[in-house]
């Protein structure tokens, strides 16, 4: 089981691992659960603070939201989520990198339902649950203890 939390605004986060492979960097932060989102994007905030190398980003494109219109820049990536002390769950995908702009730059990074769709979702924020149970992932990878 995969745990999340609410934030004192009440919106849920899950704290996983991401790597951008081409670009060497990799980092953990939290990732805001959103079902209305189709893909995982990183937003400027968390990419300037784990030091993504934005002048080799390549392939943008332009992406529309909630917010209007945004340059986006479409990147192969790995990301993983502590299960319970004994696994580790990757997947591969790729992830929008949102451009640095005024709008977006305190914005949480997103998780979108490209790894949602693998997962079922315990949304209970009066008992202040967010539980995931993980129904598919591209590799699972087994946590040993202590010896």
């Amino acid at each position: 089981m995969l745990r999340g939390r609410f934030d004192t605004n009440g919106q849920p986060f899950i704290q996983g691992w991401i790597g951008f492979p081409r670009l060497d960097v990799q980092t953990r932060l939290w990732f805001l659960v959103d079902t209305g989102c189709e893909v995982t994007a990183l937003m400027p905030g968390d990419g300037y603070q784990m030091g993504l190398p934005y002048n080799r980003l390549r392939d943008s494109q332009t992406a529309f939201g909630v917010g209007g219109r945004t340059k986006i820049f479409p990147e192969a990536a790995l990301l993983a989520f502590p299960e319970g002390g004994r696994h580790i769950r990757v997947y591969e995908l790729e992830v929008d990198v949102m451009e640095a702009d005024d709008h977006t730059s305190e914005l949480p990074s997103l998780l979108g339902r490209d790894i949602l769709d693998h997962w079922r979702m315990i949304y209970a924020p009066r008992a202040a649950q967010l539980d995931f149970e993980v129904l598919a992932a591209d590799a699972t990878i087994p946590v040993q203890g202590p010896q």
